[in-house]
């Protein structure tokens, strides 16, 4: 999928599993590497249909502010623990009809150069938290993977879906799979997903308490530098793991606030953390 949100990319290079797109490889100069495809064996991974997950797009309030929101519910078997969906422009939208874009250009002049003209408008919603089966969740729509929030219905009512993108769990691996609508075909980004929880032996990972969560991923690790994200975290259990920091020693210059910590220990190794209530998700990075 070409545009990805941010966060979903984030969430996506922590377990390992971003860095292509549907029906793209990811090493193009492996000829033995293709992607999985609806029309691949059933060897292959395409366990949670688009049918499985139940969504809408309605009026809503998110974080006391009103907004566009979609809305999902996971009625898969699985753990789901990322959903985006795609929005384009239908292709008998007329001029006329965009002129409920001019907001857009009106309010921010760069709008046209980073983005395009009224064509080019499109609508993306994303959301992370961490679900297991009949759970639900919410996220904003925004336009062309930015931040911008989508402020009417009529805007929406000009899209068509395009892509569905999931993450979801099985046994202790992770998979990305994305629904075309147009074509109404299944990809994959790998056959046989990633490991859903990776750690690191390193001297300096060793500091910190290993996170235990459905999913972690380690996105840097060198010597000096060790930085991990985790998912399906309630926030008792991040309240005990900043317990668990300052317990290692992790007391120098403390700073703490409801969603984030820093501090240092004696030798001048510097921990943070962060705690998202929204995805219950958080991380954690150490310098030395």
């Amino acid at each position: 999928m070409k545009h990805l949100a941010a966060t979903m990319l984030a969430l996506m290079f922590a377990v390992g599993l971003a860095g292509c797109a549907p029906n793209e490889p990811n090493n193009p100069n492996d000829p033995t590497e293709t992607p999985t495809a609806s029309t691949t064996p059933e060897s292959s991974k395409q366990a949670v249909s688009v049918d499985d997950i139940e969504w809408s797009v309605a009026p809503g309030v998110i974080d006391g502010y009103d907004r566009i929101v979609f809305s999902y519910t996971n009625n898969s078997s699985y753990d789901v623990f990322g959903v985006q969906m795609e929005f384009r422009q239908a292709a008998d939208v007329t001029d006329e009809q965009r002129v409920v874009f001019d907001e857009l250009y009106e309010s921010n002049s760069m709008w046209e150069d980073m983005n395009g003209g009224k064509d080019e408008v499109y609508i993306t919603a994303s959301g992370e938290r961490y679900l297991q089966p009949g759970g639900s969740n919410t996220a904003p729509c925004t336009f062309n993977s930015t931040a911008t929030s989508v402020s009417t219905m009529e805007q929406y009512e000009l899209m068509e879906p395009k892509m569905m993108s999931i993450g979801y769990k099985d046994g202790d691996r992770v998979y990305l799979e994305y629904y075309d609508f147009a074509t109404d075909s299944y990809s994959s980004s790998s056959q046989s997903g990633k490991q859903a929880v990776t750690w690191s032996n390193s001297e300096i990972a060793q500091l910190i308490p290993q996170i235990e969560a459905p999913i972690v991923g380690v996105s840097s690790d060198s010597n000096d530098h060790f930085y991990a994200s985790a998912y399906g975290i309630p926030r008792d259990q991040y309240d005990a793991y900043v317990d668990e920091l300052e317990n290692r020693g992790f007391t120098v210059d403390a700073n703490a606030s409801g969603n984030y910590f820093s501090a240092s220990n004696e030798e001048g190794v510097k921990v943070t953390a962060n705690y998202s209530g929204a995805d219950e998700s958080m991380n954690v990075s150490v310098t030395s």
